[in-house]
């Protein structure tokens, strides 16, 4: 008889199924482990875009729009003034919606599309960018 034979583990087919049990519960424990970590990985990412996003708004926020000239947006930028061209789908804006639309009207401003209507003195130029853009469009 051999000396280091246990009586109460099974043997032949049942220690197969045992083994078998104990890979598939080991499998499963790294498939948790691994959606886990890939969750944390993605909340971080998704964490890290939201912060930048809203820094670049935090820094919208400091931009006044100061005029309009020549179809361009004159905005006081950390102390100069600069012209940015506005961004808006010419199908979607027409005469009759206009003075609806005109909030979405979006300018390039540290990279990203910036809505007009954020940016301060939009309420004071609001009027005098509609007559503009009627005669425009």
């Amino acid at each position: 008889m051999r000396k280091n034979v246990s009586k109460d583990k099974p043997k032949g087919k049942d220690f197969g199924k045992l083994k078998k049990m104990r890979k598939s519960k080991r499998i499963e424990e790294t498939k948790k482990f691994n959606t886990a970590t890939e969750n944390k990985r993605q909340n971080s990412e998704a964490r890290k875009e939201r912060r930048e996003k809203k820094a670049v708004e935090e820094k919208a926020l400091n931009v006044k729009i100061v005029g309009f000239r020549k179809g361009m947006l004159l905005v006081d930028v950390e102390g100069e003034i600069e012209k940015r061209a506005f961004i808006f789908s010419r199908k979607k804006v027409r005469k009759d919606n206009l003075s609806r639309k005109i909030g979405d009207f979006e300018i390039k401003l540290y990279g990203t599309n910036v809505k007009i209507e954020t940016l301060d003195g939009y309420e004071e130029i609001r009027e005098q960018l509609i007559w503009e853009f009627e005669e425009i469009l």
